[in-house]
């Protein structure tokens, strides 16, 4: 019904605006063409209002996604430099029993799986999805400029990590061949590299290796590089809390939820 009416005022306007011309009745013709200005202008704005309101409402969607993408990245990498920490650990445990050329009882078990756990690094990570998409549709520039350069920062540490990470990688495998190259781990089923082995399940001459110095030099390494790749999985969680805490705050003061 209002879409007939509004269809029917453009040709009486414009009827008018004829009349009044041809009567050489300026003043009027002078209000007609301000009415037909001021029509343009007010549906001009009203189209800006409202493409405003649209890109207010994706940007509160996007800030929301986004801080649950820094949340799954933090814990993500957290959850990886945990792991890391207590391989290094069983790592430390292995060379003390290479130290006595003994190994306990009890610390059997501890020491198999440090073998079995040695070198396993884990990458950096980050949960790219939202900002690939804002990427991609030419959306970025609906976030303020501060958001967009926290999320720079956040990414740049991430990258960082990721540019050496292959080095990394690279640096620990001979020292984890010539480890495997001494001794044998008998897995008989699909496992995990977080997985827990039995002393059962080496074939070891723990004499021999004892008296190996490259043996035991090959754990020492292996479980420094394991700090190191630690410290940048610990560094990357840290550029991904200060996001967080950034987007917490912004979305805090529009009154949207936090989940996670």
């Amino acid at each position: 019904m209002a879409g007939r009416k509004h269809k029917g005022i453009e040709p009486v306007i414009f009827s008018r605006f004829r009349r009044h011309v041809a009567e050489h009745d300026w003043f009027a013709v002078g209000v007609d063409f301000l009415v037909v200005v001021v029509g343009i202008f007010a549906a001009m704005q009203a189209d800006n209002w409202n493409q405003e309101r649209k890109d207010r409402t994706q940007a509160r969607e996007y800030l929301q996604r986004l801080y649950e993408d820094a949340d799954r990245s933090v814990h993500t990498n957290e959850y990886q430099r945990q792991y890391l920490l207590s391989h290094a650990e069983l790592a430390g445990e292995v060379l003390e029993a290479l130290d006595r050329c003994e190994v306990t009882p009890e610390g059997r078990d501890r020491f198999a799986t440090g073998i079995y756990q040695l070198g396993k690094l884990f990458p950096p990570y980050m949960a790219a999805g939202t900002i690939e998409e804002l990427r991609s549709t030419g959306k970025l520039g609906i976030l303020d400029s501060h958001i967009r350069g926290e999320l720079d920062r956040a990414i740049e540490r991430y990258r960082e990590f990721d540019r050496i990470w292959p080095q990394a990688a690279e640096r620990v495998t001979p020292h984890v061949n010539y480890v495997d190259s001494r001794i044998a781990v008998h897995i008989d089923r699909e496992m995990r590299g977080n997985n827990e082995i039995t002393w059962k399940q080496l074939q070891i001459d723990l004499g021999a290796v004892c008296k190996d110095p490259l043996f035991y030099n090959a754990i020492a390494a292996v479980r420094n590089y394991t700090f190191d790749v630690a410290a940048w999985l610990k560094s990357t969680r840290e550029g991904f809390e200060e996001l967080r805490s950034v987007l917490k705050q912004k979305i805090e003061e529009k009154d949207l939820p936090v989940t996670g």
